[in-house]
């Protein structure tokens, strides 16, 4: 509920803003098999949520709870960014099959300020390495941390990404359970499928956006902590649907 109540908080703002060439604002669709938060999965069945978008000049976005400043322009082989973002595990916005609050679903919500970095290089930069830092700056107070490497355009419309978090002790114990230990949190395997109007499949000004996701949460007391009860690996399909208004 709290990215809902922040979608409607951008509706509010934007019309005193005023239109110009300088914003850009778009509208999102977002259902998935299943709803997982790094590694852990929060509730088992089908979801959808919807909400608009904004960016400013190119570099500050505004996508649900999530306020994200980029430093370099996408031409650039390096991207810089910093930001702040909910963390929650509420129940989505709607659940297309019923599900029950149990174990998986009972943690605070927080915030976290993030420092995002990503350099391309290879042929045509058809490759990247990254990393991301988040503080904790409401329930932990801890330090999260992830080391990404991918692949994306090597085929055509497409993606392949690889993650692993590191975390304190606190941080985990959020996401995992109380006998969770600092260290390797989770990783994934991701691939991604654009679909764009160039193709001639997508046939408004926007882009859908396909993800099959395969997470696993790692080492043997984050696995058996009460958030995870063993349920330590997941398969989750997504698709974003995105139609720029201007």
């Amino acid at each position: 509920m709290q990215s809902f109540k922040s979608c409607l908080l951008i509706l509010f703002i934007l019309p005193q803003v005023g239109f110009s060439k300088n914003i850009g604002m778009s509208l999102g669709a977002f259902v998935n098999s299943s709803s997982v938060l790094r590694g852990a999965q929060t509730w088992s069945k089908p979801s959808f949520m919807a909400g608009p978008s904004f960016t400013l000049f190119n570099k500050v976005s505004v996508r649900g709870p999530s306020l994200q400043y980029s430093h370099f322009n996408r031409e650039s082989p390096f991207e810089l960014g910093a930001g702040v973002s909910l963390i929650d595990d509420d129940e989505p916005l709607l659940a297309l099959s019923g599900q029950d609050e149990d174990y998986r679903n009972q943690r605070e919500s927080t915030w976290e300020l993030q420092l995002n970095f990503k350099y391309k290089f290879g042929f045509f930069n058809k490759f990247f390495i990254g990393a991301m830092v988040g503080k904790d700056i409401d329930e932990t107070k801890g330090l999260y941390s992830e080391l990404q490497l991918g692949v994306p355009g090597l085929l055509k419309y497409t993606s392949f990404e690889y993650k692993i978090s590191f975390a304190e002790s606190a941080v985990n114990r959020y996401y995992y359970g109380p006998r969770a230990i600092s260290g390797r949190g989770w990783q994934e395997i991701s691939f991604k499928y654009v679909m764009l109007p160039s193709a001639g499949i997508v046939p408004w000004n926007g882009v859908v956006i396909n993800t099959l996701a395969y997470s696993k949460v790692l080492q043997n007391q984050n696995k058996s902590a009460d958030y995870i009860r063993l349920r330590d690996t997941n398969l989750v399909f997504s698709s974003v649907f995105i139609w720029n208004l201007f």
